[in-house]
């Protein structure tokens, strides 16, 4: 029979049970304007700002891109405006004797602007009349050309010893004094340019612009000879003679060109486009005399040769494995590593640990590093290493209590208190290592190698020995005659595990790094 406490407290664990089994968390009833208030994400300023500044920018740049299409534009027409007008200008200019009108008045009576024109040896005649404005012309340079004798070329001076003691022809102004024998320049033939004797009277306001046509001048005996005196006296400053055959017998011609042969320099030779070529091209391969070659003393060298240093047939030995299989190559390397651990927890007298955490980022914590030494031969390397790293994790030893509390999803959980704990201890290693190297010297992964090996190392710290796995592999560089570097990715892992007599737990690490050694090799 049931006592009334009894009954009390069934009927209590009873409701306290139903309470438990049929809770729920109620909503919030202003859940959903706090949900939609944060999603609104009205504009701030800072995003308003910044809109406006990119528009701003975008009308800035269209803005001066117009203006600058526009200015190249306008700048372009008046350059090809003004082009048009200097050509159509020079145009003019080149008719002689034509005349230009203005506007509404007669062709005779409309005058042209006076326009200089280049320097030309030409003499300059005015036109003498009642109010007439005159345009001088000036003298235009001519280019000096070979001594060619061609017809209707003439001599553009009144006088040949004027002519050679002036050292130029046909210049009544202050034309350039050019020194050198170009003093004949061709003429223009009589229908081309009508032949003024005396001064021409043309109306009033009228501009005419004529050129003088000198009168072709005989040579003679007398002005050869002065002529041929004058270049021996001074040949450096001749270049080349144009003289006509109507203007020389060919007497003198003959003697002229028998004098300048005596003195070097230079005949008579038809002017034509291909003698022309020709002088511009050189002599051509048929002009020259190859017969010579056949008979020059034929040059070639000599060698001494040992009879000892005969290539003897065999396998042939490339200079990168006399290099680098047959010599002793010392070694040295730097490896900074990044530790990880696998931790197993040993059972242990009823205690409960719970709640691990291993570093996860990079620091101080978990950075090591590792020195090497050694020697290799024909690829096996031996070195001697020392290594560093650390060990450090957190813990908690479970206690009875427990908190029930609600999660992120709103549910109820247990969680069970504990002891927080922390382990940081410092790993001293030092050990032997074999390793296998390979180069590769062929043309595909050139200068690329690898590694392969074991280590066996010493904890000096908890005095327990480990076995280690590593391989690697990089890209050789040249330092130097006998100097190689080394760089590339590094792995070793261990195979066996580092107990702590403070605690039941084993640490297994493994590293990642970057080596980076030297080689030495030793002719």
């Amino acid at each position: 029979m049931k006592s009334s406490d009894e009954q009390i407290d069934e009927e209590l664990r009873k409701a306290l049970r139903e309470r438990f089994d049929n809770f729920e968390r109620l909503p919030d009833p202003n859940l959903r304007e706090k949900i939609f208030k944060g999603l609104g994400g009205g504009t701030s300023m800072v995003q308003t700002g910044l809109v406006a500044a990119l528009l701003l920018l975008i009308t800035l740049t269209a803005a001066v891109y117009i203006v600058s299409y526009s200015l190249q534009q306008k700048k372009d027409m008046v350059t090809n405006v003004r082009q048009a007008t200097q050509a159509f200008s020079e145009a003019m200019a080149a008719k002689p004797g034509s005349e230009v009108q203005e506007e509404g008045q007669p062709p005779a009576a409309r005058p042209i602007a006076a326009r200089p024109v280049a320097a030309r040896p030409i003499a300059a005649r005015a036109v003498v009349a009642q109010s007439v404005v005159t345009r001088p012309v000036v003298a235009r340079p001519i280019a000096a050309r070979p001594f060619v004798a061609r017809e209707g070329d003439v001599v553009n001076a009144e006088n040949l010893g004027n002519a050679v003691n002036a050292g130029n022809v046909g210049n009544t102004g202050n034309a350039e004094n050019t020194g050198n024998a170009d003093l004949i320049a061709p003429k223009r033939s009589p229908a081309a340019a009508p032949r003024h004797d005396s001064p021409e009277v043309v109306p009033a306001r009228t501009v005419r612009a004529t050129r003088a046509v000198v009168q072709p001048y005989r040579y003679k005996r007398a002005d050869v000879v002065k002529l041929i005196e004058m270049i021996r006296s001074n040949p450096s400053s001749f270049g080349s003679l144009w003289i006509s055959d109507d203007q020389m017998s060919p007497a003198d011609r003959a003697f002229l060109d028998s004098e300048l042969e005596k003195m070097d320099f230079g005949s008579a030779v038809p002017d034509s486009a291909e003698n022309n070529i020709k002088e511009l091209e050189g002599p051509t391969l048929a002009d020259q005399d190859i017969g010579v070659l056949d008979h020059r003393p034929m040059a070639l060298p000599h060698y001494n040769w040992q009879p000892d240093s005969l290539i003897t047939p065999g396998e042939p030995q490339k200079r990168y494995e006399y290099l680098f299989k047959e010599h002793w190559t010392f070694i040295a390397g730097l490896t900074p590593l990044r530790t990880f651990q696998i931790l197993t927890v040993r059972p242990g007298n009823g205690v409960v640990y719970q709640n691990f955490v291993l570093p996860a980022k990079i620091s101080a914590a978990t950075v090591g590093y590792k020195f090497s030494a050694g020697v290799e031969r024909k690829g096996f390397q031996l070195s001697l290493n020392y290594g560093q790293f650390k060990q450090s994790y957190r813990y908690e030893i479970a206690t009875s209590e427990f908190t029930v509390g609600p999660d992120l999803t709103g549910n109820y959980q247990v969680v069970r208190k504990g002891i927080p704990q922390e382990e940081n201890s410092t790993v001293r290693l030092v050990g032997m290592a074999v390793k296998k190297h390979v180069v590769r010297r062929s043309h595909f992964l050139r200068d690329y190698y690898g590694d392969v090996g074991a280590e066996y190392s010493r904890d000096l710290t908890s005095k327990r020995n480990l076995v280690w796995l590593n391989a690697g592999f990089g890209k050789e560089l040249f330092a130097g005659n006998n100097v190689a570097m080394t760089v590339g990715p590094y792995f070793e892992y261990s195979l066996s595990k580092l107990r702590n007599p403070d605690n039941p737990f084993k640490i297994q690490p493994y590293q990642i790094g970057l080596s980076v050694g030297l080689r030495y090799t030793k002719k």
